[in-house]
């Protein structure tokens, strides 16, 4: 079973608890409604074997829960938890694990990812009139978040497909000789101008095992709200083995 040893002074201000209040307690005494407890239960189950877990959770049941809003514009709220494993201290009681976890409020960023998805049905009906592959790229998250169907035909790989690589995506298609490169120029897109125009060649890995050289050309798509830096880049990609 899991007990809550400690809690910091922001989240006994965001359960509207007493300090003491939030220690050597359960996730039910800190008014955590049970579907939100089952979700928080499997991730520290992972933990416990992997070392660390993140995961995104609705807390639309948490009566504590608030996002900033104004009334009815408040989106909807989504949570983001992750857990560490950690090195026990010597006095803790031999059956019991330590985990550290921290809650991130990401229901703002949930809500700008529906917006994104009502652009890409539109980028999707020019997408699919073109030969090239279309695609937006989370830096942040460093995974794809939109492909178009070309990708099928180019790499084999459906969009679903890619999605699900999820942050493995780029290190399992990109050419090991190429990969420092990508990488870099990634870090480098954080800080692009809007309307800036980054230009780049590389090897992709088909599903088959072969390689395509890709000529890809990116813009700025999305901006983190709190830094000004660029999260999103929205990119098209034409294969140019042939030329190569």
């Amino acid at each position: 079973s899991l007990i809550h040893r400690y809690g910091n002074a922001a989240l006994a201000a965001h359960v509207c608890l007493p300090l003491d209040a939030v220690r050597d307690v359960t996730l039910a005494d800190l008014h955590v409604p049970d579907e939100v407890i089952a979700v928080f239960e499997r991730a520290a189950r992972e933990c416990v074997q992997t070392g660390f877990v993140s995961v995104e959770c609705d807390m639309g049941s948490c009566a504590f829960w608030r996002t900033p809003g104004d009334g009815g514009n408040a989106p909807h709220p989504w949570a983001k938890i992750s857990l560490w494993r950690i090195t026990a201290p010597a006095d803790t009681p031999d059956h019991e694990t330590l985990l550290v976890y921290a809650v991130e409020d990401i229901s703002v960023y949930r809500q700008n990812e529906a917006v994104l998805r009502d652009s890409y049905r539109f980028f999707e009906q020019i997408a699919t009139t073109t030969p090239h592959i279309w695609y937006v790229y989370d830096l942040a998250e460093q995974r794809n978040v939109y492909a178009n169907r070309e990708i099928a035909a180019v790499l084999g790989y459906s969009a679903d497909e890619i999605q699900a690589m999820g942050a493995a995506m780029i290190p399992t298609i990109i050419h090991p000789d190429d990969l420092p490169g990508v990488q870099a120029r990634f870090d480098a897109h954080r800080l692009c101008k809007d309307g800036e125009v980054s230009s780049h060649e590389f090897r992709a890995r088909r599903k088959d095992g072969t390689y395509r050289w890709l000529d890809c050309h990116e813009v700025p798509f999305a901006r983190d709200e709190s830094t000004g830096l660029v999260r999103q880049m929205l990119g098209v990609s034409l294969d140019v083995t042939e030329r190569r």
